[in-house]
């Protein structure tokens, strides 16, 4: 440090004394007869070079005489000197911010069998002398097969794997590793642990074309084509693992679904209309469905659709005789699916022809059920159609019959009842002087549906006195008839319970003149247990 500050004075005293001390002209060449020689060319360069000349002084040699000879420099070349000698100790100074960083990885493979092998080339360098610990994978190491590691030392460990580094440098890490392979469903899956820069570079060649890649965290991917072999390249930074699946896309994307269908309804037919509730059970397998479509004949009318997330449901016409009835639920469906529907459809004046709903599934590969049939108590019903439908019995609550496939039909006669009446009579003759007495009793059984009205034919040149029975209201004798008939009206319902009961008839006032009365009603309501009357 002395001798740099007694330099500085030194140089800037010579600089002075030049400029003070004027130059001293060159020496006059002396004049001679002798030609002189030609001029060199002009156009040959000149090279000029810049030197600094340093004069010594009277006590440069007591200067430098404890240090040994010296060299000067110029001033500029010593401050060059001097920073970079102070900037690069400082540099030196301030520790690196890890002692070791995995600088680069790059992982290339291919699927065999049920395996995923790659060989990984991954560059580490240590940044501090000595040995430095580096962990290439915290958790879930992969199966490393081989490694060539030069003076680097590779140790696994229960959860993970580290490498340790002898020195600060660089060091090339050649490692062959083995993942399994998963398949379910027609893909194959694969989770990749794997030392992470940050940035690396995965390419895999997989067997088979045309396939369809998902990569769990999302990653950007390409795929490149070649000898029935699909190559597989992706970049992923220093995050979690990987989990990398692929498919074949034709396979997926055409996979239909399929719907079976067992659809139990029960039909009542009553005055003026037909009402029908149909419970629908639905599997769907191996695709979902967005929506539901189900054709129903044009005639009939939907009352309610009743199923677990429906958005909406709407009808639209097909044809002139049918209809479709669309179902969109809040989610594609799957799996099983329970659907009810509430149909109406009326009925002409009786007797009829009248249609159980054909309902179908559309795009049912297999669509079956069954169908229980009721009706009110006049009303009575036959079966006359059945296409792919048998009659399979008959219970407590109706005709019951099987849906063997879709489409079906099954069309029944539907009449108003008939009553059953059975009758039986007890008459006892009085022969007079000048009459005759006929006094009959009729007890009557009537079945399937009650009666209202009563006719019965009489013997022709009898005259009826009185008639009588339970809740009878009126009574007529239409004589204009042959033979003549007698018409009974009841005023209300009686139970088939109604006990027997028995009226005197009197000879003495014979009524000649009875009571007319409105025309009968035709109406089928009650039933009727006994009458008696008396000519």
């Amino acid at each position: 440090m002395r001798v740099l500050r007694l330099l500085t004075p030194l140089l800037f005293a010579i600089t002075l004394a030049a400029q003070e001390t004027p130059p001293v002209a060159p020496p006059t060449a002396p004049i001679s007869d002798t030609p002189t020689p030609a001029a060199t060319d002009a156009r040959v360069p000149t090279i000029e070079r810049e030197r600094t000349v340093y004069v010594p002084f009277d006590e440069l040699e007591k200067v430098f005489k404890d240090g040994g000879k010296g060299v000067f420099l110029p001033y500029r070349e010593f401050l060059d000197l001097w920073n970079e000698l102070t900037l690069k100790r400082e540099t030196e100074d301030k520790p690196p911010p890890a002692d070791a960083v995995l600088a680069k990885a790059e992982y290339t493979g291919r699927v065999e069998g049920e395996s995923l092998i790659l060989d990984a080339k991954i560059t580490v360098e240590s940044f501090k002398k000595g040995w430095v610990l580096l962990p290439l994978v915290n958790q879930g190491a992969p199966g490393i097969g081989e490694a060539e590691t030069g003076k680097a030392v590779l140790r696994s460990r229960a959860d993970g794997a580290d490498v340790l580094l002898p020195e600060k440098g660089v060091y090339e890490l050649v490692l062959k590793i083995y993942a399994p392979i998963i398949r379910r469903e027609g893909k194959s899956s694969v989770s990749l642990n794997l030392p992470r820069a940050a940035v690396s570079r995965l390419s895999i060649a997989v067997p088979g074309e045309g396939l369809e890649f998902t990569l769990n965290p999302a990653a950007a991917y390409t795929t490149q084509i070649a000898g029935g072999l699909t190559q597989f390249s992706c970049f992923f930074g220093s995050g979690a693992q990987q989990e990398i699946a692929w498919g074949a896309a034709q396979a997926v994307t055409q996979m239909q679904p399929l719907v079976l269908a067992s659809t139990k309804m029960s039909t009542k037919i009553g005055i003026g209309s037909v009402s029908t509730q149909a419970d629908i059970a639905f599997r769907i397998l191996r695709a979902p469905v967005s929506e539901l479509k189900i054709a129903l004949p044009a005639s009939q009318e939907v009352l309610g659709v009743t199923g677990a997330g429906i958005k909406e449901w709407k009808l639209e016409a097909a044809t002139a005789e049918r209809k479709t009835l669309v179902i969109i639920p809040e989610k594609p469906l799957r799996d099983d699916y329970a659907l009810k529907l509430q149909l109406e459809a009326p009925i002409a004046a009786l007797p009829a022809e009248v249609r159980v709903p054909e309902i179908e599934i559309v795009g049912a590969a297999q669509a079956n059920g069954e169908v229980t049939i009721t009706s009110e108590a006049q009303i009575d019903f036959t079966p006359k159609t059945l296409t792919a439908a048998t009659r399979s019995q008959n219970a407590a609550s109706g005709s019951v019959f099987r849906l063997l496939r879709q489409p079906y039909a099954l069309t029944l006669d539907v009449t108003e009842a008939k009553p059953q009446v059975e009758v039986t009579s007890a008459s006892r003759v009085e022969i007079l002087r000048d009459a005759t007495r006929l006094e009959s009793t009729l007890d009557f059984q009537v079945r399937r549906v009650g009666l209202f009205d009563l006719k019965i034919s009489l013997p022709a040149a009898l005259t009826v006195s009185d008639v009588k029975g339970s809740d009878i209201a009126e009574w007529k004798v239409d004589a204009t008839s042959t033979p003549p008939v007698l018409n009974g009206r009841r005023t209300r319902k009686t139970s088939a319970t109604s006990s027997r009961k028995t009226w005197p008839c009197s000879p003495d006032k014979p009524r000649r003149n009875p009571p007319r009365m409105a025309p009968a009603s035709p109406s089928v309501i009650a039933m009727l247990r006994s009458l008696r009357f008396c000519l």
